[in-house]
């Protein structure tokens, strides 16, 4: 199941790097039915709408410092789906740095630049100064060490409950 999760998420990449808003909101609808036929739909909507969020500031604060440029003043639609589509995958094809969270922060952070360098490769965006993608890539880092320890919490939370036998609260 992960790495059918894991797929989804490289053709939705595809799709919103190359096809941009209308290919890349059926990448994320593959994913949210993914999350639905797994059964974690409803904890994967919250960190999908939370990192969709945090994905948009950053990039348009990107855009802002001048450190990226999508040819727009916000982050677009398209990049935005990519914040979302990565958060479908943390509780699935990225699970493994949920008990790992440092390793997973920093593999992250390492990625980002790649992944920004490919999409300026393929035309989706423009890096001005390559420099810049280190603090972006530590930023990403950062990000996501938080991330995978709130997830690490958050099971530790789930599998004390179930050991009490006591329903979770919301």
């Amino acid at each position: 199941m992960k790495v059918i999760n894991g797929v989804l998420f490289k053709l939705n990449w595809i799709a919103c790097v190359v096809g941009g808003a209308l290919w890349g909101a059926l990448g994320v609808a593959a994913l949210i039915g993914f999350s639905g036929y797994a059964g974690t739909l409803k904890r994967d909507a919250g960190l999908a709408l939370c990192l969709g969020a945090i994905g948009a500031a950053l990039d348009t604060l990107w855009i802002a410092l001048g450190w990226l440029d999508y040819g727009t003043l916000f982050a677009p639609l398209w990049i935005i789906m990519l914040w979302v589509g990565l958060a479908l995958c943390l509780n699935h094809a990225m699970a493994f740095f949920v008990s790992r969270p440092l390793l997973g922060g920093a593999l992250s952070g390492a990625a980002a630049p790649l992944t920004y360098l490919s999409g300026a490769s393929l035309g989706a965006v423009v890096v001005p100064n390559a420099w810049w993608l280190g603090v972006i890539g530590l930023v990403w880092g950062v990000l996501f060490t938080g991330v995978f320890w709130y997830l690490q919490n958050q099971m530790t939370r789930i599998q004390e409950v179930e050991t009490a036998g006591v329903a979770p609260q919301s």
